[in-house]
This record gives structure tokens, sequence and C-alpha cells, in this order.
């Protein structure tokens, strides 16, 4: 995080920049059309819940069909004495032991706890998910991508969990 600018303190915030490459089967092009509707939609969600990282603000360099850019993400939806993840972390293993002597944190997370995991992953995740999802269609017809790069896991000292959305690249 950038912390202060000339001495000024700045808001937690993340950046997602434009990308012209292929990685996976997407390519990540911001150009100042999709700029400036994914600032209008997530202005729109955020009205709504407070589980989104809201895309403030958002700038496009050169003209035309070939300007492109980046947005302004807030981060002030997490609290940092929580710990937070993407979900797709929590398929993740821990790099010092080998996959068969080890689970994934979707596993060691409530066994931490001591719950069940499937219990654990229908109430702190799904659920929660389905509700943040849902809530969003109803009040503002913007249907979230909440898959496992856009869904934050929040996870606090009694393993009771917050899900926040981000990426309003939704129309």
């Amino acid at each position: 995080f950038v912390h202060s600018i000339n001495g000024k303190k700045v808001t937690p915030h993340f950046i997602k920049l434009n990308y012209p490459f292929r990685i996976s089967r997407f390519n990540r092009r911001l150009r100042k059309r999709s700029i400036e509707l994914q600032v209008w939609c997530s202005g729109r969600i955020i009205k709504y819940t407070p589980n989104f990282l809201e895309d403030n603000y958002g700038c496009a360099v050169g003209r035309g069909n070939s300007a492109w850019g980046f947005i302004i993400r807030s981060a002030k939806a997490i609290d940092n004495n929580l710990i937070s993840m993407p979900l797709f972390a929590l398929y993740g293993y821990d790099t010092n032991f080998p996959k068969n002597q080890d689970n994934p944190l979707l596993i060691q997370i409530p066994n931490y706890y001591g719950q069940d995991p499937l219990d654990w992953v229908e109430s702190n995740i799904i659920r929660p998910i389905l509700k943040l999802w849902t809530e969003t269609i109803i009040n503002t017809g913007l249907i979230l991508e909440l898959h496992g790069q856009n869904t934050v896991i929040l996870i606090n000292d009694d393993g009771k969990t917050e899900i926040i959305g981000r990426d309003a690249d939704v129309y």
C-alpha cells in the first residue's frame, strides 16, 4: 500500500491495471468506456452493501478506442485485524509440506476452530456469497461475478467470516 503522498495520509487502496496480454483465457484491457462503467456500477453497488471494495476512481490515457488506464479500488472494507485472502487461496497448500502430508486451507481453517469443514464452508462461505449476490441483484440489477478471485474472505480470531466482493466489471 501507498501510505502517504507528499506527507498526507492516503486511504488504503488497490490499483487494477490495464494488462493487454492474455492470462489464461482472459486479457484485461481497461479502456475508457470500461473504466467509466465499472466506477458507475461500483457506485451503485456500494450504496446497498458495505461488503464490496468500491472502484472509486479511474483514469484513461490516450484517445479514442486505444485509450487505456487503471482503476483505484478502496481497501477500506478490509479490517487489518482480520485475516483476509481471496477465496481461491483456500485451495492452497502450505509450501513447506508435501501435498500428501497437508490439507488445503479449506480443511485446515475449520479444523483449527473445531468445526466440521462441510458445515463451515456452507455457513461461512456459500450462504454469505449467495446472500451478497442475491441482495446485489435485487437492489441494483447488477450481477456480481463472485468467483475465487473477486471474492475476499475475512476471518476473525473466533473463526467467524465475512465475505467481501470486488470488481465491478459486471454490466
